[in-house]
Parts: structure tokens; C-alpha cells; sequence
């Protein structure tokens, strides 16, 4: 009998592929984590600068949840900020 064994890191796109999860979604589903884990105060502080201009919490989830290019910038500078 053959044993079958899983790696974790090389299923994880597999995975994505089969749900239909890409990164994007991915970064949504993290954003709605974090955001709903705020308290409504720090809401309204700025998390992200993009195109030279501060986006609050706030901000970024009206922009995200509307699926808006901007939106997705805001997604991808919290990533590479490593807020996601």
C-alpha cells in the first residue's frame, strides 16, 4: 500500500484553484477579518496611502466591499505594507 503525502505549501494554490479563491479574494477575506476585529475608533485612522492620498479603515472597506479599482490598489499596498 502506497502512502500519500501532503504538502501543505504546494496544495495551498491547488486549493485556491478548486474554490476559485484568487488573491484578490483572498486579500478581501483578510481585509473583513481585520476589519471587523477593530474597534469602531481606530476605524477612521488612515492604513493605506495610495496615489498620495491617506484612506482610512473606513475608507478602504467602502472602496473594497464596492469592488472599485482603487479598492484593489488598497489591497495591494496593505500587502506590501504587510497589514494582510
Amino acid at each position: 500500500m502506497m502512502k500519500t503525502y501532503i504538502n501543505s505549501k504546494k496544495m495551498i494554490p491547488l486549493l485556491k484553484k478548486v474554490n476559485g479563491m484568487g488573491e484578490i479574494e483572498e486579500l478581501k477575506a483578510k481585509f473583513l477579518r481585520a476589519y471587523i476585529n477593530l474597534p469602531e475608533p481606530e476605524r477612521v485612522q488612515a492604513v493605506a496611502i495610495v496615489e498620495d492620498k491617506p484612506y482610512s479603515w473606513d475608507a478602504a472597506n467602502r472602496e473594497i466591499s464596492n469592488n472599485t479599482p482603487l479598492g484593489t490598489k488598497i489591497l495591494k499596498k496593505m500587502k506590501l505594507l504587510g497589514i494582510l
